[in-house]
């Protein structure tokens, strides 16, 4: 009986003793995880919000993409590289800080897009990129709620099996204005490229792209400013002959133009008075997307008139900028 037992004791320890070592071996391998590869050991919910003292609305969407404000500084392509990001991709409208990139072995590719969605050939670019790039990706624009995050999206709908609704949540997430009509529309729109269209679009990817210039910009603005006069002569109502034209969206779209424009290379150039010009501008607009959009539901003869003083305000801004940067030159 004494021997069976001695036996029996050997046959524990030495049975708790293996069992012990591996979970030694467990808890040294999850450590060693956690240690050196931050992409490995994520969690496996999806967006998960990342905290960060240099980048805004940092959030890793799956182990591949991460979306957030633009990287302003060292300390934020420190931290991106900390992350294991590989590849950043801008959508944003301004010049890339391609050196500070590189100087943290950092890839930039520069496909900027606009607020009113994506078109066929930038559509083209961003999933061959998502597909071809090393990652992970860090996907931004410039503040990381609207166009970036819907970029970042359209990658994860081309990769990483992200159907429309899991997307559209996303957007909501990360607080992409619903008022961006366009976004919302190719993120929940999107169909996969055909495996030949994709192969006609090469790989060697911007770090700049070549941005509008200020005459382009000016046209767009046109556009809008035009539009929003034939929506005024219809009582601030969508137009007959285009209901899909929403008047609140599209005096933010004029007002995104003048933003953007403020921030092109040409317009800093151009002195603290004409960014002064844009900046009203951009408020006046502004501030009659939100008219209209309380316009909508209240059709009271004040919310109108309110309206009527807003576009004549614009109007005013655009004269006196037109006076004083383009006309007498």
């Amino acid at each position: 009986m004494m021997v069976v037992l001695m036996k029996s004791t050997r046959w524990r320890d030495v049975f708790f003793a293996k069992d012990q070592r591996r979970l030694r071996v467990l808890v040294i391998g999850l450590l060693v995880c956690l240690l050196s590869d931050p992409v490995l050991c994520h969690s496996e919910e999806f967006p998960e919000p990342i905290q960060s003292p240099t980048i805004d609305r940092l959030h890793r969407l799956s182990p591949k993409f991460l979306s957030g404000a633009q990287p302003e500084g060292e300390a934020a392509f420190r931290e991106l590289k900390k992350l294991g990001v590989k590849t950043i991709i801008s959508v944003d409208g301004t010049k890339p800080d391609v050196a500070a990139a590189r100087k943290h072995g950092l890839r930039y590719v520069h496909l900027p897009i606009g607020y009113d969605g994506i078109e066929s050939q930038r559509m083209l670019q961003i999933v061959k990129a998502a597909q071809t790039l090393a990652g992970p990706v860090f996907v931004h624009c410039h503040h990381g709620r609207h166009r970036g995050p819907a970029a970042a999206a359209i990658c994860c709908r081309a990769t990483e099996k992200w159907d429309d609704q899991k997307s559209l949540a996303w957007l909501r997430e990360a607080e992409t204005s619903p008022k961006y009509a366009g976004l919302f529309r190719v993120v929940r729109e999107f169909q996969m490229p055909s495996k030949d269209d994709l192969a006609k679009v090469p790989t060697d990817f911007p770090e700049t792209a070549q941005l509008s210039t200020t005459v382009e910009s000016m046209v767009a603005i046109n556009t809008r400013w035009e539009l929003l006069k034939e929506i005024q002569k219809h009582g601030f109502r969508p137009l007959p002959d285009h209901p899909d034209i929403v008047p609140d969206q599209e005096a933010l779209q004029l007002a995104e133009h003048f933003r953007e424009l403020a921030r092109n290379e040409n317009s800093q150039q151009q002195g603290s008075d004409y960014l002064r010009q844009l900046s009203a501008a951009n408020e006046a607009a502004t501030a009659l997307s939100k008219r209209l959009s309380a316009l909508a539901k209240d059709r009271s003869q004040t919310t109108i008139e309110d309206s009527a003083k807003l576009m004549q305000r614009l109007q005013n801004h655009c004269a006196q900028c037109h006076a004083a940067f383009r006309d007498g030159k």
